[in-house]
């Protein structure tokens, strides 16, 4: 069995980083309404976010912004508080060879955030996109010469990457840690509040998936 796993609030408190990111922000020079009112932007406008792209936005004066994006660089060294502990337990737990990474987003900050999480040596491969998913996940099938027989397991947050991904082979997972409703996949095989909860799907389904 090979584990696909969404980064970004599944393995990574994004919620937690884009609080002490505002802090950062605020220090220099820009409210906590500014800072909300255009990270939403981004999500509105279909934009891909990075710091480097909010600050451009926000700020005209480069000097100011040269020392804002300073502050930014040295807080994305070491993230290692906002991995869930969940989440750390599990991919301690998991054979390396299992698992891969699959996280959506700009790919240099996506880069700067995995790094300073640390997390890298957990898996076989860590694949940063733009694109589909299950295009991503077949490819790497592909690359890495999958068995037919081999299941995939696809642990994600979001409803429409659990839609898109969702195949006869493919084992779909959605991980709420949030009760959004609203926010259900109908096609997802499991739902889970954690990775404990994940781990209890997976050894009812194998029970030599793990250990």
């Amino acid at each position: 069995m090979k584990i696909f796993i969404d980064f970004d609030d599944v393995i990574f408190n994004t919620d937690l980083f884009k609080k002490r990111l505002s802090k950062i922000f605020c220090k220099n020079g820009i409210s906590k309404k500014e800072f909300e009112n255009s990270y939403r932007q981004f999500k509105k406008q279909k934009i891909l976010y990075s710091p480097t792209k909010h600050i451009k936005l926000l700020i005209k004066d480069k000097n100011c912004g040269h020392i804002l994006y300073s502050d930014i660089l040295k807080f994305l060294k070491d993230l290692k508080l906002y991995i869930f502990k969940d989440a750390k337990e599990f991919l301690s737990n998991c054979p390396k060879n299992n698992l891969y990474l699959l996280s959506y987003g700009d790919l240099k900050f996506q880069k700067q955030k995995i790094k300073g999480a640390g997390i890298s040596k957990y898996f076989k491969r860590v694949i940063i996109t733009n694109k589909s998913k299950i295009e991503i996940i077949k490819k790497i099938a592909k690359r890495d010469r999958f068995s037919k027989l081999e299941r995939i397991i696809f642990i994600d947050d979001k409803s429409q990457n659990i839609e898109e991904v969702k195949r006869k082979n493919i084992i779909t997972i959605q991980l709420m840690r949030s009760a959004d409703k609203s926010t259900l996949s109908k096609k997802a095989d499991f739902k889970a509040k954690n990775f404990r909860e994940i781990k209890k799907s997976l050894r009812n389904f194998r029970k030599d998936l793990l250990y």
